[in-house]
């Protein structure tokens, strides 16, 4: 059965539900950043890769070069095209993440003497970004997940520059631009989310009378020896079996 469908309410029975329940509708602590980003695979193209660049690779790292998983490593000191590729995409992203580091401590240094981000940034032909407010429980906006990002966001007061961060295969400087102190929004600015959250309690209290009531029904068929099929059949419900669980096992 649809339960929610057949919830229903009024203006005043929804207000009562906020001031009964308003603090699970408190917003958590927020912050809103200015960043740069610095990603090595912006200067992938400006890595050029030697033939004796790839040759050394190879022959410091000769072991991870076999034919097979089970195959013996390759004799020849001829290198395969495939395994050249290989190297010199590993030598590539090597060589891009020097430069984005080497770009990024540059930037960093300037910070220190007393640079602006922006002005470091822009100093470097870079722009910064503004992420808006995100919580410690959301993805950064512009960013993702990015978990050294986000405690070091919430650990700086506002105005404060960050040292650099490496995550999500880049590298960051941070500013904390505002933070938000948790609060509890105003009826008017949630009430879609106070309708959902109202709607969905009182669709699982229906539910659960009336599994109580199927219940009963059934306990009383069983008790009287009676039809539990054509009750559950009617009802489009069925009796399932586990198997053997152990005290651990997810059910």
């Amino acid at each position: 059965p649809d339960y929610y469908a057949d919830t229903k309410y009024t203006e005043e029975e929804l207000s009562s539900f906020y001031q009964a329940y308003k603090e699970q509708f408190k917003k958590p602590e927020q912050v809103n950043i200015i960043y740069l980003a610095v990603k090595p695979e912006q200067f992938i193209t400006n890595v050029n890769v030697t033939d004796s660049e790839i040759q050394d690779y190879y022959q410091e790292h000769k072991s991870e070069f076999k034919k097979d998983k089970k195959g013996p490593e390759e004799k020849s000191d001829v290198i395969s095209d495939e395994i050249k590729s290989k190297i010199s995409g590993v030598l590539k992203k090597t060589g891009a993440k020097n430069i984005a580091e080497d770009l990024i401590w540059k930037i960093q240094d300037k910070i220190d003497s007393g640079l602006a981000l922006k002005e470091a940034a822009a100093a470097n032909k870079l722009e910064v970004s503004e992420t808006g407010f995100f919580s410690p429980w959301d993805p950064i906006p512009g960013i993702g997940w990015a978990y050294k990002i986000t405690q070091t966001a919430f650990s700086l007061t506002p105005g404060k520059i960050s040292d650099t961060i490496e995550a999500q295969n880049a590298f960051y400087i941070i500013q904390l631009k505002e933070k938000k102190a948790p609060y509890i929004p105003a009826f008017s600015e949630i009430k879609t989310k106070v309708e959902k959250s109202f709607r969905n309690k009182q669709a699982e209290e229906i539910a659960k009378k009336d599994a109580q009531k199927k219940l009963d029904k059934i306990t009383e068929l069983s008790a009287a020896k009676d039809d539990i099929d054509g009750f559950c059949k009617e009802h489009n419900l069925s009796f399932k079996q586990t198997g053997y669980i152990t005290r651990k096992s997810y059910i």
